[in-house]
């Protein structure tokens, strides 16, 4: 979602100066590695989306997009691509909770959680196969087999769920889609960066361009620290987690070792 070199190389300092000056308070600590850790990536696919503070790197021909396959990753134009990458994400993603979800059906012998999530896989596989042939991207005779899943998985789901497990798997559907939000974060942060920087060169006192400038790049990188982080973590503890995370069980209760408090160290 953030892929823009300026942007990564100032969260990746930022990153280092929180370390280095609040060593001794953990959360500080705790925040400066995730911002050095996620300013890695941002780095590397703002070489691969040609994106330098927006698209300033281009137009000063610093960098360009990466062509891949004849398609540009510049997020601005390959708008499409984006989005089809974005919700094939999705698709491993939650595909994968679901395969996870039969594996501890097993493990617990859980008969219709078994049915329920082999069954969904086999509704949701059928359900993409029909629309990438009705799409014409695969030949129509894949109508077929895609109609042969969806017949074979439902009575899984309804054994499994019940009749209102045809609702999940609409809502499944919807879990796959709701990983656009991963294009459109990122199409929103470049489009911020282009407007802001289209903006530096519309006054007639540069100056004023460029403090204006300036001010929507800062907004657009705190959006960028924060807003793919929200995002993110719940497409896992949503999408991905409701899949094959049940809770209950034994509270967990690590071994440990009091200490007495002239023992404990002074921070």
């Amino acid at each position: 979602m953030v892929g823009d070199i300026g942007y990564g190389l100032i969260i990746l300092t930022t990153g280092f100066i929180v370390r280095h000056r609040y060593q001794t308070i953990a959360f500080a600590r705790n925040i400066a590695g995730m911002l050095i850790i996620s300013s890695l990536p941002a780095i590397i696919f703002g070489f691969l989306f040609g994106e330098f503070f927006g698209d300033l790197g281009e137009q000063m021909g610093w960098i360009q997009p990466v062509q891949l396959l004849g398609i540009t990753w510049n997020r601005a134009e390959a708008i499409i691509p984006m989005l089809i990458l974005a919700v094939s994400i999705g698709v491993v993603h939650v595909f994968l909770g679901l395969t996870i979800g039969i594996r501890n059906a097993i493990i617990l012998k859980n008969r219709r959680h078994l049915a329920e999530r082999s069954g969904m896989l086999l509704v949701i596989s059928g359900i993409i196969v029909l629309l990438v042939a009705l799409a014409g991207a695969v030949p129509g005779g894949a109508v077929y087999p895609a109609a042969a899943l969806i017949v074979a998985g439902l009575p899984l789901v309804i054994y499994g769920a019940g009749v209102f497990g045809t609702i999940e798997v609409m809502s499944t559907v919807g879990n796959i889609l709701s990983y656009a939000r991963l294009m459109a974060i990122g199409m929103a942060s470049v489009i911020l960066a282009i407007v802001a920087n289209k903006l530096s060169g519309a006054f007639e006192i540069a100056i004023i361009g460029i403090f204006i400038a300036v001010l929507l790049h800062i907004l657009n990188l705190v959006l960028a620290m924060f807003s793919p982080t929200i995002h993110s973590v719940r497409l896992h503890l949503v999408e991905f987690f409701s899949k094959f995370y049940e809770g209950g069980g034994t509270a967990y209760k690590p071994f440990a070792r009091i200490v007495a408090d002239r023992e404990r160290p002074k921070e």
